[in-house]
């Protein structure tokens, strides 16, 4: 279960993007903050301005955690 704030990734399988190919194109799309649990398994994301055609609710299976550092020991 994911909590508000939390990052995930959206799974972007079923999204139209503008990548000439489907192969070509990102399999998760980049991190998004949670918003607010709707249901027991649907979250709301905070999206951009750019991506206001989606509908911002997904369903828990489409999301997936964001790991806290991708280089563990990594000093930023």
């Amino acid at each position: 279960m994911f909590k508000p704030e939390d990052q995930v990734y959206l799974d972007a399988s079923d999204i139209k993007t503008t990548h000439p190919s489907p192969k070509l194109s990102h399999r998760r799309l980049r991190p998004f903050k949670i918003e607010s649990q709707v249901e027991l398994l649907a979250y709301c994301l905070k999206l951009p301005h750019g991506m206001r055609q989606l509908h911002p609710v997904f369903n828990m299976v489409k999301l997936s955690v964001v790991p806290e550092d991708l280089i563990p020991g990594r000093k930023l």
